[in-house]
């Protein structure tokens, strides 16, 4: 069987490699390329930078987004660093500020030996961006649900409802067909 590609599909991709793993690697890489190169290397600015920097992209990216389809679980004390950034708007939300962002911090990454790698991971994540947002892809905040370890403001967590689990193996009906169902199994 052929797979097609279609642009959802592709933006799917796109939309689970930025919110899982690009990321990560470009702030560690920047990091311990600025630590290193604090450690007698030219341009120890750059590597002064590449700290600062990483710590930078770190608190913007680690919001997650919601994703198109399905639950998307927030990260632990997302609830308190991601209303911070909603707050900034478009400048925000949309990737094409965000890869113009990764391409501006990572240009003195490129001054100093050790902070290079993490200057080409800034550069690579600034290019999925740059796909991403061709592809119609925005951060969307997520709305915190009753167990995600903290309650929408005004709302005490003790409001949620719990379900209980399936009774009945897939493919289920539709609840108000089950309720009729029982309600002839028990008349």
């Amino acid at each position: 069987m052929s797979r097609r590609y279609t642009v959802h599909h592709v933006g799917r991709q796109i939309e689970q490699l930025i919110t899982f793993g690009i990321e990560a690697v470009s702030i560690a890489g920047t990091l311990m390329g600025g630590i290193i190169g604090v450690f007698d290397f030219k341009n120890q600015w750059a590597a002064y930078y590449a700290i600062a920097i990483s710590v930078i992209v770190w608190l913007v990216e680690y919001p997650r987004s919601k994703r198109r389809k399905g639950n998307t679980p927030a990260r632990p004390f997302q609830e308190y660093i991601a209303p911070i950034w909603n707050a900034f708007g478009p400048i925000y939300k949309f990737y094409y500020i965000r890869f113009i962002f990764h391409l501006a911090v990572a240009i003195p990454l490129f001054f100093c030996l050790p902070t290079i790698l993490g200057g080409i991971f800034m550069v690579s994540s600034g290019t999925l961006y740059f796909v991403a947002a061709l592809l119609g892809e925005k951060w969307v905040p997520i709305k915190l649900a009753f167990g995600s370890g903290a309650a929408p403001a005004g709302k005490p967590a003790s409001q949620g409802h719990i379900s209980a689990p399936p009774s009945q193996p897939p493919p289920r009906a539709p609840p108000k067909a089950r309720a009729d169902n029982t309600e002839e199994l028990q008349g």
